[in-house]
């Protein structure tokens, strides 16, 4: 046991145990740690309160773009039949199908 407390001693010199230190420790876990959970939070809340509405109202913008070029299409081809309909073509072009299809099977 005396071989012990020789080596005890000398790490208790550099160990200083009083109620300051514990303070000193909290302090400078405070410094240290505070900054980073301010950060996370400074990014989280960019994230939901600025980056995350621009996204959606630019997804918002392509998708009224692209119901509007789909609407212009089906509107388009509905005019175009609707005319073929109205002049008879459309039976025409329907037997010219059928005939063409008729002539490659054989």
């Amino acid at each position: 046991m005396s071989k012990l407390t020789g080596p005890i001693t000398k790490v208790r010199k550099f160990i200083v145990i009083d109620g300051g230190t514990s303070q000193l420790y909290k302090k400078e876990l405070l410094r240290i740690v505070f900054p980073a959970i301010l950060t996370i939070l400074l990014f989280v809340v960019t994230l939901f309160a600025v980056a995350l509405p621009v996204f959606k109202h630019n997804l918002l913008a392509q998708k009224k773009t692209l119901i509007a070029a789909e609407v212009h299409t089906v509107l388009s081809s509905t005019r175009k039949n609707n005319f073929l309909l109205i002049t008879d073509m459309i039976t025409d072009i329907h037997n010219y199908k059928r005939c063409v299809n008729l002539l490659n099977r054989s």
